[in-house]
């Protein structure tokens, strides 16, 4: 039993929009604008925690991934598609048919549901301390070879997500380039310079099944997986675990075995088999920190901490919904939540505004004290509008950098 929920953990969440807004009650636009949020719940999976959590603490920070009844939804213009999807037992179904699902250690309460994966999936929020112990027997938790096995899948459909857009992006500017014409030779684009599918590469935006089948490129891998999904539906919790307990975890880049007998091996993702791996590791490595960002202990104050939403939560998953048909669609969370984290962005640099005004005044007056004693009021004057015109420019700046973050 614990004071706080544990990492790999799933959970209902629901926003709790009057304890967000609470360090913003002053600022009417805000309020105004977080009335307007109609809150659903939504099945998360606690995945990290950003700062150790300690029994006085209001809150308790994480990172959180959404479920999803079903496969996620297709995004052509972010290039997703939706076998970027884990199934979770007692769900077998996958695009791959290959894909075995991960196994909670106590059975997950409904069988049609998914990890969603992508850039638009995982969320940094808090959940409120209401002062609860949280007991093992209501938790539906992962086990810890499960929980690599997801974040390795993961990690994979997010680097061939940024292969595609990157290759996307590299065949639209190719083919925006108007052709390079010189006297005596015939005249060559560069894309067909370098590649005998210049038409194929030139129309890789319309579609990501064109994108990942280059030759040369991040090309659409068989699914990495610990072992295959189980012949039989019906097959228990207890035998798959078995199963992916035998023997040593396998190495991440190394061949995977052939347990289905097709003869065909499943081979371990790399960030170096791509070759857009080293674009894929310095935008992690130049990536602007978010509004969460990791301080173990808590020592810093953070203001951005005040721009994560605070949620309600229920650890007994199972008690929340009736049935598989009423697993909600967590993108309707996401758009809450995105919307709310706007109102507090917003709102939080409406109070730097404020209080660059309020500073700005109080110069002024004590400038305005010291002229009746000095006898020198419109130097005095000159002054103050230039310290007054500082500091709304800081304010702006401020609240530029505020929008940046979000």
């Amino acid at each position: 039993m614990t004071w706080f929920p544990l990492p790999a953990t799933y959970a209902v969440v629901e926003l709790d929009v009057e304890k967000t807004l609470q360090p913003f009650n002053n600022d009417p636009i805000a309020v105004a604008a977080a009335a307007n949020i109609r809150t659903t719940k939504c099945i998360l999976y606690l995945d990290v925690i950003p700062r150790l959590p300690f029994p006085q603490d209001e809150t308790f920070k994480y990172m959180a991934h959404i479920i999803g009844p079903g496969l996620r939804p297709a995004d052509p213009e972010l290039l997703l598609t939706p076998d970027m999807s884990i199934p979770i037992f007692p769900n077998t179904e996958h695009p791959s048919h290959v894909m075995a699902p991960l196994v909670p250690y106590s059975p997950f309460p409904y069988g049609n549901c998914y990890h969603w994966i992508g850039p638009d999936t995982t969320l940094d929020l808090r959940i409120w301390n209401d002062g609860i112990e949280y007991p093992k027997e209501e938790r539906v938790a992962l086990p810890a070879r499960q929980h690599v096995r997801m974040e390795n899948i993961r990690a994979y459909y997010l680097l061939r997500n940024t292969c595609a857009l990157n290759k996307a992006a590299k065949a639209a500017e190719a083919k925006a380039t108007p052709p390079v014409e010189s006297v005596g030779a015939p005249t060559v684009s560069s894309t067909t310079a370098s590649s005998p599918r210049a038409s194929e590469e030139a129309s890789a935006a319309a579609g990501l099944s064109e994108v990942l089948q280059e030759p040369n490129g991040c090309e659409r891998a068989p699914c990495p997986a610990d072992v295959a999904l189980p012949e039989s539906p019906s097959v228990s919790a207890k035998e798959l675990h078995e199963e992916l307990d035998e023997g040593p975890a396998p190495s991440s880049n190394a061949p995977r075995s052939d347990p289905d007998g097709s003869g065909q091996h499943r081979e371990g993702v790399s960030v170096d088999d791509a070759d857009c791996g080293s674009e894929w590791s310095s935008s992690a490595e130049d990536a602007p920190d978010g509004p969460s960002t990791i301080d173990i202990f808590g020592l810093n104050f953070n203001e951005r901490d005040q721009l994560l939403p605070i949620v309600r939560m229920w650890p007994d998953v199972g008690a929340q919904f009736a049935s598989d048909d009423e697993v909600p669609n967590p993108m309707d969370f996401v758009r809450q939540y995105k919307a709310l984290v706007t109102i507090l962005t917003e709102a939080q640099g409406r109070a730097i505004e404020r209080a660059a005004l309020v500073q700005a005044e109080h110069v002024r007056e004590s400038l305005s004290e010291d002229s009746t004693i000095n006898g020198n009021a419109e130097a005095v004057s000159v002054e103050t509008t230039q310290t007054q015109g500082f500091w709304m420019r800081m304010a702006k700046i401020s609240r530029s950098l505020f929008n940046r973050s979000r």
